[in-house]
């Protein structure tokens, strides 16, 4: 054990706590200390659970100490911190990530910490603060070890300087979130029943969707872009399933009046194909799911079609177009019903849906339908007669196309009701064994009477 002792800081991380070491008992760099000691660089990099035993046994420390502060390996780039797991796109690495208020202070005592919570990629702003941590792309092979003395050598007044340059801000619900949960601390019912990676991967793709809009491309955001991402999203997933679904919801609205049928790729976006291609996010979570029924219960799909990795069991809406399609009627004379009946707006856009068994049955409705002007001969009566059941509203009339346009039907109605009609007129009438003198048509009657 390395003599004399020096204890490791709550707040540090375990590669922190090395260069200290390194600093203090030989006052030279990293690697070669570790190599000293026995360490190799990149097993510690990776907190390697064999590096960080023997860390712990040359410090005199609890490995177990060393072990809360870090992300350590467990599969390939799976890591298990504080009891989640992660994906190694959760962690900053290979950036170096320090907040240079924290380093300024830091050098007053003598010695810098490298926290553990900067190895977070959700981690951009200091607590302590208020302003945005700096990231610093690695250049060097062993960057990744974050030496801050060597990869930050401002000190004194250029340190001051970046201190004076960033703008202030507050930490964000989604950081605060994240690191209230690693210390043990329920949150939102949502949010913790995922996986921490999943958690914050939903909150700032929807935050995304929401503050940039669909056409964004995910690498292009800077990390005050992914902070301000977060925030937003933050809005709506701490809300559940309730909150996801309005800014879903909200989004489908935007192209209520779009022309042609925008699906869900056009509508939702860099959104949709971050669920349905991640490459680093095996399963997303319930955000998919959220979503999956979003588009279902929005968008005409015919039976088969995939949603997020899910083949639709059975269509459950149509477009006007397919909905003729599959009933085999003309398009047009269908929307002047579906208008009609109130089922679309009149100049309803093509993508507009109309729910399955609804335009089925109203498809089906129109196919049964007798033209008003011909009606009297499916009745065998004389025209007024038809105007005579229909003002009693014996007859439902069913109307559809634009009064006035040349060649369009006004009126007509189902041959059903027809049938229906029939059927009490005759189940009604009394059955006359013979003629009876005095008996005339009621047409005749309705003379005779002078009524119309």
């Amino acid at each position: 054990m390395l003599a004399p002792h020096f204890p490791f800081h709550p707040e540090e991380s375990p590669l922190s706590f090395a260069a200290r070491l390194a600093k203090l008992h030989t006052g030279s760099h990293l690697v070669p200390f570790l190599r000293d000691v026995g360490i190799r660089p990149e097993q510690l990099a990776t907190n390697d659970e064999e590096a960080l035993r023997r860390l712990a046994e040359i410090a005199g420390v609890n490995v177990d100490e060393l072990r809360a502060n870090a992300a350590v390996r467990v599969g390939k780039r799976i890591y298990e911190l504080r009891g989640e797991l992660v994906t190694a796109e959760f962690l900053a690495n290979p950036y170096t990530i320090f907040c240079p208020a924290c380093l300024a202070e830091d050098d007053l005592e003598g010695t810098r910490l490298g926290r553990w919570e900067w190895a977070l990629s959700i981690v951009r702003t200091c607590h302590r603060h208020d302003i945005p941590l700096v990231r610093q792309a690695q250049v060097t092979w062993d960057d990744n070890l974050h030496c801050l003395d060597r990869r930050v050598p401002e000190r004194g007044e250029k340190l001051r300087a970046t201190i004076a340059a960033a703008h202030l801000r507050t930490v964000s619900p989604l950081q605060d979130y994240v690191l209230l949960r690693l210390e043990g601390n329920a949150g939102p019912k949502w949010l913790d029943a995922q996986t921490l990676d999943q958690a914050t991967r939903a909150t700032e793709l929807l935050g995304v969707l929401v503050a940039f809009g669909p056409k964004q491309k995910l690498p292009e955001l800077t990390s005050d872009d992914l902070d301000h991402a977060g925030r937003t999203g933050f809005e709506f997933t701490s809300r559940g399933e309730e909150g996801i679904r309005e800014a879903l919801e909200a989004q489908f609205r935007k192209f209520d009046d779009a022309s042609g049928t925008p699906g869900a790729r056009k509508i939702f976006g860099c959104f949709y194909n971050a669920l349905a291609h991640s490459k680093s996010l095996k399963e997303p979570g319930d955000i998919a799911r959220i979503l999956r029924e979003v588009i279902v219960e929005n968008i005409a799909m015919a039976t088969g079609t995939k949603v997020l990795g899910i083949n639709l069991p059975e269509r459950r809406l149509h477009t006007v177009a397919s909905l003729a399609k599959e009933q085999g009627v003309d398009p047009r004379t269908l929307s002047n019903v579906l208008v009609a009946a109130g089922v679309i707006p009149d100049r309803a856009p093509a993508h507009f849906a109309v729910p399955v068994d609804h335009g089925r049955e109203i498809a089906g409705r129109m196919k049964r339908t007798v033209n008003v002007i011909s009606l009297w001969k499916e009745l065998n009566c004389t025209r007024p007669i038809v105007d005579q059941l229909f003002d009693e509203r014996l007859l439902n009339p069913i109307y559809y196309g634009k009064p006035g346009m040349k060649g369009r039907t006004q009126k007509s109605v189902d041959r059903e009701e027809v049938a229906k009609l029939v059927g009490k007129l005759h189940a009604a009438a009394a059955e006359l064994g013979s003629e009876i003198v005095g008996l005339v048509p009621v047409s005749k009657a309705a003379e005779k009477a002078k009524l119309p």
